[in-house]
């Protein structure tokens, strides 16, 4: 029974960061237009975290995952501050 549920829960938590992933994908394209879409790997490595996140065998915290997120960002908009 635990093992059942766990395993819905898993399924929830992956499908749920897939919509999420789509959504915030089409409304970053449709808001940022290329911009977003020449810098848009970095979401799509945070989601690809966040999916290894849910993984049994995963070590990684979610703070972790969303730091880097944040990380990679801000050296993103100071290059864009900063043009050399």
């Amino acid at each position: 029974m635990i093992n059942s549920n766990l395993n819905s829960f898993r399924t929830f938590f992956y499908n749920s960061l897939n919509a999420c992933h789509e959504h915030l994908d089409t409304l970053f394209d449709r808001t940022y237009g290329a911009f977003y879409q020449s810098n848009s790997q970095i979401f799509d490595t945070f989601f690809n975290r966040l999916r290894a996140f849910s993984s049994p065998f995963s070590d990684a915290k979610v703070s972790q995952i969303t730091g880097r997120l944040f990380e990679e960002m801000f050296v993103i908009m100071f290059q864009l501050m900063n043009p050399m």
